[in-house]
C-alpha cells in the first residue's frame, strides 16, 4: 500500500483504494470541467407536428446548459410527442430537435441565461418551422420549470 499514497485518487480507485465511487466521479467532473446537461428552463406546451407518420400533439421546450472543458454550451431543445390525454406526457425520440445558441470559454451565468432566454421562443419558433411544426405559446400544458 506504499505505492497507493503516491498515486492519485482516482489510480488508487482503480487499484482497489478505499476512496468513494460517487465522490472520485464527482471529482473526475471537476477535474474534467465537465457538467452534466441542466435544463435551465423547461415547459410543456400544446402544438402541431407530424414526424415518423405519427402526429404530435404536444412539445417540451428547454434550454439547456452543458459546460465542458471549461466551456459553456446553450442550446434549444425541442421534443414533439404524441399527448393522447392529459396524462401522457411519453418521451419521443424520433421527432427532437435542438440548435446552438451560445458557446464560449467559460461557466453559468444567471445574466447571460435571462439574455438566452429573451430569444429563446424566436429561436424555438424557427427551429419548428425548419421540420414543418407549431408551438402554441399561449396554451401551456403546465408550469415552467427553472433550475
Amino acid at each position: 500500500m506504499e505505492t497507493s499514497a503516491k498515486l492519485s485518487g482516482r489510480d488508487r480507485v482503480l487499484q482497489g483504494g478505499s476512496l468513494a465511487p460517487i465522490a472520485t466521479i464527482m471529482s473526475w467532473h471537476a477535474l474534467y470541467g465537465r457538467m452534466d446537461p441542466i435544463d435551465v428552463y423547461m415547459q410543456y406546451f400544446e402544438a402541431e407536428c407530424e414526424a415518423n407518420g405519427v402526429p404530435r400533439r404536444a412539445v417540451k421546450a428547454a434550454l439547456v446548459a452543458e459546460s465542458r472543458d471549461r466551456r459553456i454550451r446553450y442550446d434549444v431543445s425541442l421534443s414533439f410527442f404524441p399527448h393522447e390525454g392529459p396524462e401522457d406526457f411519453r418521451v419521443s425520440y424520433d421527432a427532437c430537435w435542438e440548435t446552438n445558441l451560445y458557446e464560449a470559454p467559460g461557466r453559468r451565468s444567471k445574466k447571460r441565461e435571462e439574455e438566452l432566454l429573451s430569444s429563446f421562443r424566436e429561436k424555438a419558433d424557427s427551429l419548428a418551422s425548419e421540420h414543418g411544426a407549431k408551438i402554441f405559446w399561449d396554451r401551456p400544458l403546465g408550469e415552467a420549470r427553472r433550475a
